[in-house]
């Protein structure tokens, strides 16, 4: 016999059954969407954070590599200058009419 649902059925609760369990795993089937569709924003998400945290590495080693390179400079021009004013200071000490004494 047939229920009003038009299934198929020997008691007319089983077309009521049948309706439940396509409504059942349609909600199971959208949940599971829903729950892939999470998972790869979470995964968009951490992504660009790692993104932005690499770019933010390397913008402070950059940052810090250029002030060391500053220091560096800094320092070579330093002691070239210190060394430069201890050997003219030795030679003028000894003039024998350098061109800095012309």
């Amino acid at each position: 016999m047939l229920n009003h649902f038009s299934f198929p059925s020997t008691h007319p609760f089983v077309g009521m059954a049948v309706v439940v369990a396509v409504v059942v795993a349609v909600v199971v089937a959208v949940a599971a969407v829903v729950a892939v569709v999470a998972v790869a924003a979470v995964v968009a998400v951490v992504a660009v954070v790692a993104v932005v945290a690499v770019v933010a590495v390397v913008a402070v080693v950059a940052v810090v590599a250029a002030v060391v390179a500053v220091i560096a400079v800094v320092a070579v021009v330093s002691v070239v200058a210190v060394v430069a004013v201890v050997v003219f200071s030795y030679f003028c000490n000894k003039c024998f009419g350098c061109f800095i004494c012309r």
